[in-house]
């Protein structure tokens, strides 16, 4: 059995910056990780580089076509855009966590969803008071709407 082991090694993105290994195992936090840090983890391995994002919801593969698809940003940020008042729109769209709310928004259209009644539903008219201290407001309605849940007892989005 100890001729099969190798013995290996965890560490942080920061620490491995300089390194250069056989291969290169990553979990990566979609919430957490940047885009620079993504690259160091990404280049480190000599023979291979393996990384795996931890998302919220499992999905079944025929779900990742309707759930992923290229248009899913654009056509939530219509929803966005319309639904609530340009100023509002505006810094939602603009926020960092932007693709997070549009990828929630999206889960939730899959599941057959109104994504215009939750984003209507999510906006409240003290957040944009005086005396406010709601931000980010990207972050604030993604926590707001809140993650999928099958009403039907199904596994995956109606095809």
């Amino acid at each position: 059995m100890a001729t099969h082991v190798e013995l290996g090694y965890a560490a942080t993105i920061n620490r491995v910056q300089d390194m250069i290994v056989d291969t290169s195992h990553t979990f990566v936090d979609p919430q957490s990780t940047s885009r620079e840090q993504l690259y160091v983890v990404a280049t480190r391995g000599r023979e291979s580089n393996r990384m795996c994002a931890v998302v919220e919801e499992t999905l079944e593969v025929d779900a990742l076509a309707r759930v992923y698809d290229p248009d899913q940003i654009g056509r939530m940020e219509a929803v966005v855009r319309d639904v609530l008042d340009a100023g509002m729109a505006g810094r939602i769209v603009n926020d960092e966590a932007w693709t997070h709310l549009a990828s929630r928004l999206a889960a939730h259209e899959a599941w057959g969803a109104a994504v215009r009644a939750q984003v209507s539903a999510a906006d409240r008219a003290e957040d944009t008071g005086s005396d406010s201290t709601v931000e980010p407001f990207a972050k604030i309605y993604h926590h707001r709407i809140g993650a999928t849940v099958a009403t039907t007892g199904e596994s995956a989005p109606p095809t």
